[in-house]
C-alpha cells in the first residue's frame, strides 16, 4: 500500500502551525476508486471515483494523549465492484467526471471532453486530474474544448499520448473540494451485497 497526505493537506497543515489560518476544514469525508495511477502528493482526486461517504472522526491516543487522528467509514456494495484506492476529502460532494474526446499529446494545451457540462463552465479557473496528471482548465467559453496549462501542482507532464476515453476527474476548484489524503492498494474486488470498513490514522510523532 502507498499512503500520503496530498500537497493541499500538506500547506493547510503548515499554515495553521505558521498562524496564518485558525482551522482548516475538517476531512471526514471519505472516497473510493478504481483506475490506473501511481499515487503522488499533487494528487487532487481517486482514480476512478465510485462513492463517496461520510466518516466519523475524532481524537484518539496512539503514544501520548489525543496524538492520532481517526477517520472511519463502512462501504457497502449493491453490485459486484473493483476498488484499488481511497482518498479523503473536506466536502461530501463527489467530483464532476468526464471523458477525452480527442487525444492529448505531448505538447498540447487544448483538451477536448464529453460530460463538459458536469464541471463549472464560464466559472475558471478549476483543476483537473487525467491519469497521474493536473490541469488547470483556463477556458472553454462553454464548450468541450478546454485551454489548459498542464502539469500543475506538482504534477509531472504526461509524456505519452493520452488516448480517447480516458477519464477526466474534477480537481480544485470543483465539487470535489480538497483531497486531505490519499492511499493505494492491491485491488479488491467487493461481491454485491458486502461491506468494507476502512480506517484512516494519522498519528503525530
Amino acid at each position: 500500500m502507498t499512503a500520503l497526505l496530498t500537497t493541499q493537506a500538506r500547506s493547510d497543515l503548515t499554515s495553521v502551525v505558521l498562524g496564518n489560518s485558525s482551522s482548516i476544514i475538517v476531512p471526514q469525508y471519505i472516497e473510493i476508486g478504481y483506475g490506473p495511477g501511481a499515487v503522488s502528493p499533487s494528487d487532487e482526486s481517486v482514480f476512478g471515483p465510485l462513492q463517496r461517504i461520510s466518516g466519523t472522526v475524532g481524537s484518539y491516543t496512539t503514544v501520548t494523549s489525543g496524538d492520532t487522528f481517526k477517520c472511519s467509514g463502512t462501504f457497502v456494495f449493491d453490485t459486484a465492484q473493483p476498488i484499488n484506492n481511497i482518498g479523503l476529502f473536506d466536502v461530501p460532494t463527489s467530483a464532476p467526471t468526464g471523458t477525452i474526446l480527442r487525444q492529448v499529446n505531448l505538447n498540447d494545451t487544448q483538451v477536448v471532453i464529453s460530460g463538459y457540462n458536469n464541471f463549472p463552465n464560464n466559472s475558471y479557473p478549476f483543476e483537473i486530474q487525467v491519469l497521474s496528471e493536473v490541469m488547470t482548465v483556463v477556458s472553454g467559453n462553454g464548450t468541450d474544448t478546454w485551454n489548459v496549462i498542464r502539469a500543475v501542482n506538482g504534477s509531472s507532464l504526461t509524456l505519452n499520448p493520452i488516448p480517447t476515453m480516458t477519464q477526466v476527474v474534477g480537481g480544485n476548484g470543483t465539487t470535489n473540494g480538497n483531497m486531505f489524503f490519499k492511499a493505494s492498494f492491491l485491488q479488491l474486488t467487493l461481491d454485491a451485497g458486502s461491506t468494507i470498513e476502512f480506517n484512516i490514522y494519522l498519528q503525530f510523532v
